[in-house]
């Protein structure tokens, strides 16, 4: 079975040039950790009000990269923790989310590195 592609770098194309894509998706890569520790953070300490701040950062990031299904989650996230308030539903959604995440970390890195390997 063939891995799902979590991401689509058409956007960033529009950039230009795979030099300023490779920024971007370097930037992503070393900042979305710590999206994800905050993330993480804040449902352990029950602030829905932080859960839908970083869910919404987070949401306009992924888009940028066209991820589409994790932005969909995102979103559920968002509804959940701003106009339902419903914690044990946000819980619900993690999973998913944080398991398309790690595979999208391994998508972008091997996308990284063939960057690389192109520009030499």
């Amino acid at each position: 079975m063939e891995e799902e592609n979590l991401f689509n770098t058409g956007l960033l194309k529009e950039l230009g040039d795979k030099k300023s894509i490779l920024i971007v998706l370097t930037f992503f890569l070393d900042n979305s950790p710590k999206d994800i520790r905050d993330l993480e953070k804040s449902i352990s300490e029950k602030d829905l009000k932080a859960i839908f701040n970083k869910a919404h950062k987070m949401k306009g990031s992924l888009a940028m990269l066209k991820a589409i299904k994790m932005v969909a989650i995102l979103e559920q996230i968002e509804i959940a923790s701003g106009m339902e308030k419903d914690l044990e539903k946000v819980e619900t959604l993690l999973p998913e989310f944080f398991k398309k995440f790690s595979l999208l970390e391994q998508q972008l890195s091997k996308e990284v590195a063939s960057l690389k390997a192109e520009m030499g």
